[in-house]
């Protein structure tokens, strides 16, 4: 029986040990910041959109393509996207670029790159891929505001596009913006979203509102996977425990 009580106490320790590192291994996987990552997910009120551009032509967002369309030009002929309600509210996906240099698509479209660490946002880029086709409501006419990048200039965080023809004008502004950064290094962002001063650079969108709420942002980082090796490992050592707790049992 002594004999049962000795290796018991040492089976213990060795899982207690095994079990400590098992989980230091999940908890300490890629803890140190690294480029920002993720899906950011964008709401937008197509009547609040409405209203904050002027004159009569009753512009809205009227069709969203998300990134397995990266490298298709925007047109009034372009298929595929998804309608959206010329009066609803809408909610898109916008995932986050992990290419850290531009991706050029011919003339029409760009993959903007990733370039900002989470630990220093006020630093680089966040590439987001996705494309609009903004119409008034009489149609025969577009905007493409796609290819979206995110930067933080002097604490406030905004949204450029690059739309042929238009150069990068920065469209969206955060207000209230909130960012954290976990325990893994992942930053988090969300925000109110506003159109800003340059978005009205583009020749049909003259003097709009900035004072119209348009929707909401947030940017949501991406799970940690736990690599299959630390799973391998893991269940490697409950076997080798279950085994040596056994052959106790049979000497006890």
């Amino acid at each position: 029986m002594y004999l049962f009580k000795k290796h018991s106490h040492k089976l213990a320790s060795a899982g207690v040990l095994a079990i400590g590192l098992f989980g230091g291994l999940l908890t300490t996987t890629d803890a140190n910041a690294a480029l920002v990552s993720g899906v950011a997910n964008l709401t937008i009120d197509n009547s609040a959109f409405t209203s904050a551009v002027p004159g009569a032509e009753g512009w809205y967002i009227a069709n969203f393509w998300d990134k397995n369309h990266n490298a298709t030009p925007i047109t009034l002929d372009t298929t595929g996207g998804v309608a959206l309600s010329q009066t609803g509210t809408f909610s898109v996906s916008l995932a986050v670029n992990s290419n850290t240099s531009t991706i050029n698509y011919g003339a029409a479209r760009k993959q903007q790159a990733t370039t900002m660490d989470a630990g220093n946002t006020a630093a680089g880029q966040i590439g987001l891929s996705g494309a609009f086709r903004m119409e008034p409501a009489a149609g025969g006419t577009y905007l493409n505001p796609a290819d979206f990048f995110l930067k933080k200039t002097a604490g406030q965080w905004d949204i450029f596009t690059y739309s042929n023809g238009f150069g990068q004008p920065a469209l969206f502004r955060l207000v209230n913006a909130s960012e954290s950064v976990n325990a893994n290094g992942e930053l988090s962002l969300s925000g109110d979203v506003y159109f800003t001063a340059q978005s009205f650079s583009w020749n049909l969108l003259l003097n709009g509102s900035q004072s119209v709420k348009l929707g909401t942002f947030s940017l949501t980082p991406s799970a940690v996977p736990v690599p299959a090796a630390v799973w391998l490992f893991g269940s490697g050592l409950l076997g080798l425990l279950g085994s040596a707790r056994g052959k106790i049992r049979l000497s006890a």
